[in-house]
C-alpha cells in the first residue's frame, strides 16, 4: 500500500535528482523533515515506493559527483557549533567567510586533481566530506597553523560516518596528497 507522505517524499527526491541540482538532497535528509513535521516516514518506506514508481518513471537522471556537494557539505561544518569553538581555540586566520572561501577552492583543486579512474566508483557524498578533511590538513600546513577540523567536527556537521570519512584519507586522499617527508 503507497503512503501519500513517502510518495510525496519520493517526488521531491526525485525532481531535485531530475533537476540536476548542485545541492543534492538524501533520502535521509528527507525522512528527517517529514518525521520532524509529524510524519511517519523512513527511509525504507520511501525507497520502496522510490522502486516501484521507477518502473514508470522515463526520466533519467546522471548520478551527482563529488563537487555537487561541497558547497552543501562546506557549509554544515563552518556552521557547526564545534567548528566555532575549535576556532576560537585554534586561533585561526581568518572569519568563517574567508575560511569557507579558502577551503571551497582547495576542495576543488583537490577534486580537479582526482580521476574518475583515482576515485574508484566511491561514494561522492562521503569522498566529498573526506576532501574537506584534508583542505583542512593542508591549508593548515600551507600557512602554519594546527588543523582546525577533526573528523568528528566532520562527521557529526554532515552526518557521515567517522570511519568512512578515515577509510577515504587513509587509502586514497593521504597517499596522494600528503609525502611522508612533511
Amino acid at each position: 500500500m503507497i503512503n501519500n507522505v513517502t510518495l510525496l517524499a519520493f517526488c521531491i527526491f526525485h525532481a531535485s535528482k531530475s533537476n540536476g541540482s548542485k545541492s543534492p538532497i538524501s533520502i535521509r535528509e528527507l525522512a528527517k523533515t517529514f518525521v520532524k513535521l509529524g510524519h511517519r516516514v523512513n527511509q525504507r518506506l520511501i525507497i520502496r515506493d522510490a522502486l516501484f514508481y521507477n518502473k514508470v518513471i522515463t526520466t533519467k537522471h546522471v548520478p551527482h559527483k563529488s563537487e555537487d556537494h561541497f558547497a552543501k557539505l562546506l557549509s554544515q561544518v563552518i556552521n557547526s557549533e564545534l567548528l566555532a569553538d575549535r576556532m576560537k581555540k585554534k586561533t585561526n586566520l581568518w572569519s568563517k567567510e574567508a575560511y569557507y572561501n579558502r577551503m571551497l577552492l582547495r576542495c576543488r583543486e583537490i577534486l580537479s586533481k582526482l580521476t574518475s579512474i583515482k576515485r574508484g566508483g566511491r561514494n561522492p557524498h562521503i569522498l566529498a566530506g573526506s576532501v574537506i578533511y584534508l583542505a583542512d590538513k593542508l591549508l593548515s600546513r600551507e600557512y602554519g597553523y594546527k588543523a582546525t577540523l577533526t573528523q568528528q567536527i566532520i562527521s557529526q556537521a554532515t552526518d557521515i560516518a567517522e570511519y568512512s570519512i578515515r577509510d577515504h584519507f587513509v587509502t586514497l586522499l593521504k597517499p596522494t596528497f600528503i609525502s611522508e617527508k612533511n
